[in-house]
């Protein structure tokens, strides 16, 4: 209830979004994923099949060609098959053909901090977990899904209010592109982590912890380390 009063009196526009700024005359001001792949070598940034996987689940959603580039060798925007799920295709299994990092991929691309699109999300949330899939729950997710090329849902389209919060985790999970919010929405949110994420080796990674946390921390799950795979998205 408290998350609902405080969206509804948050921004109303694209326009009062927060960004970060970046001075690319100093490269100690690089934008971070600017830093990363204009700099790093070999490409370090891709983009993980599942969540590729969530921004094809439906047709003409405009994100991905706005979020990603293919990779290297391929016309195809496919994300890397990290964890070797049965089915994956060619480039989805080949790492240096996976999608690469197209927005935020510049020094000096502004990043938010507190985006219109994450308080409408927020306000979609709040709203059905208080009084169910209102009309207000639903303009506000569909504010997002008709700006990405979707179509606009109505409430028929939700047998459950659980429905509902699943299709709007679902798209706060691909709007958010980088913003570092899904981690918490997997912890807190059993629509999104029971629902529409798989289980097992499908769970998509955002963080692999490092070689050194690894080898040094006795606590540290330890991963592939005879490898030198990259960081996936």
């Amino acid at each position: 209830a408290s998350a609902l009063t405080v969206a509804a009196i948050g921004f109303n526009a694209a326009a009062g979004t927060v960004n970060t700024h970046f001075n690319v005359g100093l490269s100690t001001e690089y934008s971070p994923w600017g830093h990363w792949t204009q700099t790093e070598t070999g490409n370090p940034l891709r983009a993980a099949k599942f969540y590729v996987d969530q921004l094809k689940s439906e047709t003409g959603d405009t994100r991905l060609a706005v979020f990603l580039q293919p990779g290297a060798l391929t016309t195809v925007i496919a994300g890397h098959n990290i964890d070797a799920v049965a089915g994956g295709t060619v480039d989805e299994n080949t790492e240096p053909r996976a999608a690469r990092l197209l927005k935020y991929q510049g020094y000096g691309q502004a990043f938010p901090l507190i985006s219109y699109e994450e308080t409408l999300l927020i306000w979609a949330e709040a709203e059905a977990r208080v009084n169910g899939v209102t009309a207000t729950a639903l303009a506000r997710l569909n504010t997002i899904r008709t700006g990405a090329g979707l179509a606009a849902r109505i409430a028929g389209d939700f047998a459950t209010t659980a429905a509902f919060l699943t299709q709007v985790l679902k798209q706060k999970y691909i709007q958010l592109h980088l913003e570092g919010q899904a981690y918490h929405d997997m912890r807190r949110a059993p629509e999104f982590s029971r629902l529409l994420l798989p289980t097992g080796a499908d769970m998509p990674i955002r963080w692999i912890y490092s070689q050194d946390e690894q080898f040094t921390n006795p606590n540290c799950p330890r991963g592939d380390l005879g490898t030198t795979a990259n960081e996936v998205l």
